[in-house]
């Protein structure tokens, strides 16, 4: 059911300068529906597409992980790199990470 969806995203690099939401590596949201707190705006809008294509089923083709995919924020002055991983898998049991 679309509604147990659980997804973490992860800030995995900080390209340029310093973000201006202040978000830097190692920062983790996680989230159902909507944008987790604390996470930007512009760069929640970059990760739904992916994360609504998880709620549908799909699988990235271009990453080794199925359940992850890299997503940048728009924000050219500023590049960011978001790791959005599916936490529950085709059979509904979440998945925890190691850290």
């Amino acid at each position: 059911m679309a509604g147990d969806r659980k997804f973490r995203v992860t800030v995995k690099e900080v390209v340029r300068k310093g973000c201006p939401a202040g978000h830097k590596v190692g920062d983790t949201f996680e989230f159902g529906r909507g944008c987790p707190e604390g996470l930007c705006i512009t760069a929640f809008h970059a990760i739904y597409p992916l994360v609504t294509a998880f709620w549908c089923g799909a699988e990235i083709p271009w990453e080794k992980d199925k359940n992850k995919v890299h997503v940048a924020c728009p924000d050219s002055n500023c590049i960011v790199v978001f790791e959005v991983e599916n936490l529950i898998t085709k059979d509904k049991q979440i998945e925890h990470s190691e850290e």
